[in-house]
């Protein structure tokens, strides 16, 4: 039997023939900021993913999502649909009168149906280990991704009740408090969810690559560091699926969620409506337009008023106005286009 392996979009799952049929365990692991140079490129110490091409399938690439951040691609990942379908933007809420903090964590934010309600309506055992905007999600198993929120937060939606604690004495020796952002010890999680329960369905996010990547960019030593944790992750999940047996009727899927571009400008659209009067006082409510900036190099424009045309042309004309030289540095992309 050939192993299907996979580092792409999951719906490559439902296009291999002859060997669905046989499978019975999927795993779905995404890398957070993973590119094709880390498992393509030997230079990277990525001895597991490197393997896995060789004796698997997998892509060149991938497209992302717009916005091409974590939460939004996460969400498509597990949707099938792009943000403005699935209704996750960005990995914080628009808030019109000053950011607080909100993000997206709850899968009630998600308004098209899941992987994880297919699979359980199927009758499979389920979990989900750090995947963003996952708590309350129909799993068995679920520790989500609850960004700053803190880890009594994270506890509280934790399924099951206490399951927190069972990890801390059966995976981490009695320990009293787990490091989530070494990947080996997600690994560690996945490895002792797949012994204890054999899910039929399970999705994993590692994110260390992604702090490391937000703090060095594309290179360094704490990018190389990180990927090679990452990949020993990957290698612990794959021994623990042969160590019970079931390796040969499991789709192993590892892929990412965007990747990472170097730059060295920036703009700041919203003071361009703020010199028009579009913003006066956003503590006062006191606004017609704005942008809310989205880390990733994209940005989403909000009429107070959703029926404003007149605002949103005049905001059309205020763009083309600027100088070429600023223009170059955008590009406009109307909303029938990210359906």
């Amino acid at each position: 039997m050939i192993k299907k392996l996979f580092f792409a979009a999951f719906a490559f799952l439902f296009s291999v023939t002859g060997f669905t049929q046989q499978v019975k365990h999927v795993i779905l692991i995404t890398i957070d900021g993973f590119r094709p140079d880390f498992y393509l490129d030997t230079a990277w110490h990525a001895n597991n993913l490197q393997e896995l091409v060789k004796n698997g399938s997998h892509a060149q690439g991938v497209n992302s999502v717009f916005a091409s951040v974590t939460y939004p691609a996460h969400s498509t990942i597990i949707t099938g649909v792009q943000p403005a379908k699935h209704a996750v933007y960005a990995n914080a809420v628009f808030e019109p009168l000053g950011a607080t903090g909100k993000i997206y964590w709850s899968d009630t934010s998600l308004h098209s149906p899941t992987l994880w309600k297919a699979a359980q309506e199927k009758g499979l055992k389920t979990a989900s280990l750090f995947w963003p905007v996952s708590a309350g999600a129909p799993v068995d198993y679920d520790i989500p991704d609850i960004g700053a929120l803190g880890e009594g937060f994270r506890e509280s939606h934790t399924k099951p009740a206490g399951f927190i604690s069972e990890i801390k004495k059966e995976v981490f020796g009695s320990a009293d408090t787990i490091d989530y952002g070494k990947d080996q010890n997600v690994a560690r999680i996945a490895a002792y969810l797949i012994k204890k329960e054999k899910p039929g369905f399970m999705t994993v996010h590692l994110f260390s690559v992604d702090e490391a990547e937000h703090e060095e960019g594309r290179q360094g030593n704490k990018v190389r560091a990180a990927i090679a944790d990452a990949d020993e992750a990957v290698g612990k999940i794959k021994a623990a699926l042969k160590d019970q047996g079931i390796w040969n009727n499991t789709v192993l899927i590892v892929t990412g969620d965007h990747g990472f571009f170097n730059y060295t400008k920036k703009i700041s659209p919203n003071i361009w409506l703020k010199n028009a009067g579009l913003i006066a006082d956003l503590k006062k409510d006191d606004w017609k337009a704005q942008f809310n900036t989205v880390s990733g190099g994209c940005a989403y424009l909000y009429l107070k008023d959703k029926t404003d045309t007149l605002t949103a042309i005049r905001v059309r004309n205020i763009l083309k106005a600027l100088p070429d030289s600023i223009q170059q540095l955008f590009r406009i992309i109307e909303k029938s286009k990210l359906m």
